[in-house]
């Protein structure tokens, strides 16, 4: 089975929360069709320089929560997931 990877920016202060694991879920606008089992390529990026800084983190997604019934803005995806 091939595994769906999206690359995706992080900004500096969220990286490092993902990186240590206090961080386990990404609100996305849901455009690339997330779905759990898909892997995520997340890469610092720094707003002020507008580059990436070189670190990254690949996680695993989980669970994917989609709808305006439970919150989550039309469009979007709540992403659950886990350090790979």
């Amino acid at each position: 089975m091939n595994t769906r990877r999206h690359e995706l920016k992080c900004w500096r202060p969220y990286f490092a929360a993902v990186a240590s694991g206090a961080k386990t879920a990404e609100l996305r606008h849901n455009d690339r069709h997330f779905k759990a089992g898909h892997e995520i390529l997340l890469q610092e990026w720094n707003r002020q320089t507008r580059t990436y800084t070189g670190a990254s983190i690949l996680l695993t997604i989980t669970h994917v929560a989609t709808g305006t019934a439970v919150g989550i803005p039309n469009g979007y995806a709540l992403l659950s997931t886990h350090l790979a």
